[in-house]
């Protein structure tokens, strides 16, 4: 498996965030990505 740089970066202990600019996106990981015939599939992705 190939490896993946990633830039230092600093972890907030707490980040507020405004709800009213803010979405939240929940993926469906088994239907969408994984499932023959889900919209986001990708064959063998690995």
């Amino acid at each position: 498996m190939p490896a993946v740089e990633a830039p230092e970066y600093q972890v907030e202990r707490r980040v507020i965030v405004n709800p009213k600019a803010t979405a939240l996106i929940v993926v469906d990981m088994q239907n969408d990505f994984v499932k023959p015939g889900g919209g986001w599939r990708v064959g063998a992705g690995w």
